[in-house]
């Protein structure tokens, strides 16, 4: 099951790993102090937002504030977010971030039931996880938000890449890990600009205009050709692993087509 967790994280395939309550004391505590037990204070803080700074500043106070978000415990949660802000994640925190969020949830959760927890479900278990807020996730973007629909950021928010982004699949791979690196060297650079959703679908048709021919043709047609193939799979495979206990978890060894 490991190797499965493991390439989901490789993918950016979202999922979550979530714990009940009578399993809480499975869990070892970090360090956690006396005090913290007694009183039942969580250790999580609320984020600034992002906000403009002269351009010579602006990789100082990026690599600052996305410092912050990740040596919050619960920031282990962004691993498994998938997508792109599960790439900042891995980027800024670095294999400590992956091995944490293997190990189980932050202590508040198991402590002092602080994070998400499934209660608006249909069908609630009450399982519960550790939990991002929406400040944090846009510190990591180093998206200054606003009241207009003109929200401007370092790097394209998943529901950018959703909307325009060609190359854009739902999973990770070479063309999105070498855009976002590419950004990042520019932070790096201190050369970085903010982009509004307008500025990112142009930045996205220049990509496709660099990558039109026999690659850029196939990008397209791949899906289309492999849809018949992923019904099949589907309809030999009844996998539902929502809500699953992860010993319970068999994969098929191999495919039997009907």
């Amino acid at each position: 099951m490991e190797a499965i967790l493991f390439k989901a994280i490789h993918f950016g395939i979202p999922f979550a790993i979530s714990v009940k309550v009578k399993d809480f004391h499975q869990f070892k505590p970090e360090d956690v102090s006396d005090m913290d037990r007694l009183v039942g204070k969580p250790t999580c803080s609320t984020e600034p937002p992002f906000v403009c700074m002269a351009q010579g500043a602006l990789k100082a106070y990026y690599m600052s504030c996305v410092n912050d978000v990740i040596h919050h415990p619960h920031a282990r949660i962004l691993v498994s977010m998938g997508g792109p802000i599960a790439w900042l994640g891995r980027k800024w925190g670095r294999p400590e971030l992956v091995a944490q969020f293997m190990s189980g949830p932050f202590p508040d959760v198991y402590i002092h039931r602080q994070g998400y927890i499934d209660s608006n479900d249909k069908h609630p278990m009450f399982l519960y996880t550790d939990k991002m807020s929406p400040q944090e996730v846009n510190v990591m973007f180093g998206c200054i938000c606003s009241d207009s629909d003109k929200d401007k950021s370092f790097y394209p928010l998943k529901d950018i890449l959703d909307d325009s982004c060609f190359f854009w699949m739902g999973k990770w791979d070479a063309h999105m890990e070498d855009m976002f690196s590419d950004l990042t060297n520019k932070i790096l650079q201190g050369t970085a600009k903010f982009c509004t959703p307008g500025m990112w679908n142009e930045y996205f048709r220049r990509q496709n205009h660099m990558n039109r021919g026999l690659h850029d043709h196939l990008n397209h047609l791949v899906p289309a050709s492999l849809m018949c193939l992923h019904s099949r799979i589907l309809d030999c495979f009844h996998l539902n692993w929502h809500k699953a206990r992860i010993a319970h978890i068999e994969l098929p060894e191999e495919y039997q087509p009907h």
